[in-house]
């Protein structure tokens, strides 16, 4: 058997590159962006900002059931699964039951300070980190305070590397 990771944090956290450089120490393994499940949605595709409408939660929803069966499918066949996932709507720890019951699953939340945030969403040239720059912090922060924390290792990244920080979630499996 083999672990499942599910990293969370505010846009620029550094969920996905901790999660691709978690995922390259183990073989074999796999890193998913949830972010790109949503995005590939051709038609239909709704942008992830309040208010939290019916039609986006239904997307979240899908995605997540999807990543859920993946990461399970993939660890049973003896893969290391990295899931990389922004914990908004609220819903996300309903979203997410299935998996938080899995054994294998370790849960880590990256909260770097808020200047280190802003610091790499300006420095990353992502599709929507104008916006992000533009609706700053406290929309993330509010959001971040409504996920429960109860069974996640909350990791303070703001004075490490991205190896660094790999390399510590590493000692939490």
């Amino acid at each position: 058997m083999a672990d499942i990771v599910l990293i969370t944090g505010a846009p620029g956290a550094g969920k996905s590159t901790i999660g691709r450089l978690l995922a390259e120490r183990f073989d074999p393994s796999f890193h998913l962006k949830v972010d790109d499940l949503r995005e590939n949605m051709v038609n239909g595709f709704i942008l992830p900002e309040p208010p939290w409408t019916a039609e986006l939660i239904a997307q979240f929803a899908l995605v997540r059931r999807t990543a859920t069966f993946m990461a399970q499918d993939y660890a049973d066949a003896g893969v290391t699964f990295v899931v990389d996932d922004t914990p908004i709507p609220e819903m996300f720890p309903d979203q997410y039951s299935t998996l938080y019951e899995d054994p294998r699953l370790t849960r880590v939340l990256l909260r770097p300070d808020d200047d280190t945030i802003m610091e790499r969403l300006r420095h990353r040239g992502g599709p929507f980190d104008e916006l992000l720059l533009e609706l700053g912090t406290d929309v993330f922060n509010r959001e971040l305070a409504k996920l429960p924390t109860d069974g996640w290792n909350i990791v303070d990244s703001s004075g490490m590397t991205a190896d660094e920080t790999a390399d510590y979630v590493l000692t939490l499996l």
